[in-house]
């Protein structure tokens, strides 16, 4: 159930960008000046030979066929077990995985893209390009903005919303801390036990941030020591968290830190040896069924088509998160060529 802030910014969140329904945000728009040549978001799309993540806790399917019509999903399943239709558009996914869209749960819009937004001479492509090489192109299709003011983010919502600029689902929070959400960072106290265990009990989300303890690269070798001792003692905690039950999603840190690069986040998750399971939760389901989007975050019939193509399997190495082939936020590309 959406906590009441929650639910307020879910409000704040569609009066800004246009609501969150299945393919929204993008059906017209200038996707020429991206380059796709491929899939444009039209007609039937038909995904076959990848090995598909349905869910974080369900076995992937090798060879799986993934149906997609207006931004939807269709059907889903192995070789030979969907019907396709002689219309569909077909690309493949051979060597790849098929994995739901991903969401950043923690990160602040840099204020340049803002600036650039607000200035009506910047051409939409530029505001394209700016989201492909540091959002969509690493496989996000959501992204909880957790810094910036609304009236900040106002100018961007406009032409995104009356551009179809091709970008990521931007739920605001004006800087409000979001009720059942914890996030940890630099904040010492989140790592202790007794913090652990309060967060069990209020059923609260964690959203790690570990890029946050890194230090800055002007630091001394003993504050070097010292930041990944610091890094280690969390890692371990979050490893105890998500043992016991713990629910977590994933936080860039994106703004806030020293730290830039959204897939350094994912592998010190990774590294803590929480699994590869509870970091897709992580990315996928947690951030949604959080914030109140059920229908995404998973790869099933009857879900918003926010999807993402990677080369390799990133459970033999977490490394394949980020070589991303393209992506799909409701049925349309956000980034590379689907073809």
């Amino acid at each position: 159930m959406r906590s009441g802030l929650v639910a307020a910014l879910l409000v704040a969140s569609s009066l800004l960008f246009g609501g969150c329904g299945g393919g929204e945000g993008g059906s017209e728009g200038p996707g020429a000046a991206l380059g796709f040549s491929g899939w444009d978001g039209s007609g039937i799309l038909a995904i076959e030979g990848a090995l598909v993540f349905t869910s974080p806790l369900a076995d992937p399917i090798p060879d799986g066929v993934v149906l997609v019509a207006d931004g939807w999903i269709e059907a889903v399943g192995a070789q030979g077990e969907v019907f396709i239709p002689q219309t569909a558009r077909r690309v493949s996914g051979a060597g790849a995985s098929l994995l739901a869209g991903f969401w950043d749960s923690h990160l602040r819009l840099d204020p340049v893209l803002l600036e650039a937004a607000a200035d009506p001479s910047t051409p939409a492509a530029e505001l394209e390009a700016w989201f492909q090489e540091n959002i969509t192109g690493f496989g996000f299709t959501g992204v909880v903005d957790t810094g910036t003011s609304l009236a900040d983010l106002q100018p961007l919502a406009d032409r995104m919303r009356l551009e179809g600029i091709r970008g990521p689902q931007i739920l605001p929070t004006g800087g409000a801390t979001l009720q059942g959400v914890r996030v940890a960072g630099s904040d010492a106290a989140a790592w202790t036990e007794e913090m652990a265990a309060e967060l069990l009990v209020e059923e609260t989300t964690l959203v790690p941030a570990l890029s946050l303890l890194l230090p800055p690269g002007d630091a001394s070798d003993m504050q070097i020591n010292a930041a990944l001792q610091e890094l280690a003692r969390a890692q371990g905690r979050l490893r105890a968290f998500v043992a016991t039950g713990g629910r977590v999603a994933y936080g860039s840190g994106f703004g806030w830190g020293t730290t830039q690069d959204p897939i350094l986040e994912m592998e010190l998750m990774d590294e803590s040896g929480i699994g590869f399971a509870a970091l897709l939760a992580s990315l996928t389901t947690e951030p949604v069924l959080r914030f109140g989007y059920s229908d995404r975050g998973e790869v099933e019939p009857g879900m918003v088509a926010d999807l993402v193509l990677i080369d390799g399997d990133p459970r033999a190495n977490i490394a394949a998160m980020e070589r991303v082939r393209w992506v799909l936020r409701g049925g349309i590309p956000l980034y590379g060529t689907v073809r």
